[in-house]
């Protein structure tokens, strides 16, 4: 599958196709490790994020106390084509996309704006 990456979802064509246009809009943060695989979301800045070499722990805290940008997607028809297995592997499976960070787990989501408002992604596969 891969309309992030259509129509050859590889590993190179997702990263200059998709990844690498986030990251020259704002560069993610100095902990940031392409080959890192999420295991637990959020995975929120590291304290010192202004230290480019810093190794430190995960800051404590929670996603609605973090103050920067997020991200969320909704795959395409033909990132279904592998049943989203490419989809999740390279793109879910990311704490970061550029500089913003992406705590979205499934291929839906559903987060809340400012003033009382939501927004809805919805995932409806291939109907």
């Amino acid at each position: 599958g891969g309309d992030l990456a259509y129509p050859d979802p590889t590993p190179e064509n997702y990263e200059k196709r998709f990844f690498r246009t986030f990251e020259d809009a704002m560069p993610p943060p100095p902990s940031f490790r392409k080959e890192h695989i999420s295991i637990q979301k959020p995975a929120l800045p590291v304290k010192g994020w202004e230290n480019k070499g810093s190794n430190s722990k995960r800051e404590t805290g929670t996603l609605e106390s973090y103050d920067g940008p997020c991200v969320f997607t909704i795959p395409g028809n033909h990132d279904w084509f592998d049943g989203l297995a490419t989809y999740t592997r390279y793109v879910l499976f990311r704490d970061w996309l550029g500089g913003w960070l992406m705590p979205q787990r499934t291929s839906y989501f559903a987060t809340k704006l400012p003033r009382g408002w939501w927004i809805f992604g919805l995932d409806l596969a291939l109907d």
